[in-house]
């Protein structure tokens, strides 16, 4: 169970679990997305996993390396439409 999100982490520990993401639509949190200073707040985001390299997610064009993720919630599988404006 998520900590911060809703429904089940599948945050990838392995490269193969990275490839089983390649075409959804994902809720996500990094570390950056947590506010820290002690008041709890995070920012989650929104966002298409559309490839990956070794042990980095490429999320709307952004790589994302594994270590930075805090959790992932997988949405649905996205359509044509959003792969396409995603990738170069």
């Amino acid at each position: 169970m998520s900590r911060y999100l809703e429904g089940d982490n599948v945050k990838p520990q392995h490269s193969q679990d990275g490839r089983k993401l390649i075409g959804r639509v994902v809720q996500y949190i990094t570390s950056l997305d947590i506010d820290h200073s002690g008041r709890g707040y995070f920012f989650p985001r929104t966002g298409v996993i559309t490839d990956q390299f070794k042990r980095n997610l490429e999320v709307n064009g952004e790589l994302i390396p594994f270590s930075s993720f805090v959790e992932i919630v997988d949405l649905r599988e996205a359509t044509q439409e959003e792969m396409d404006t995603y990738r170069p």
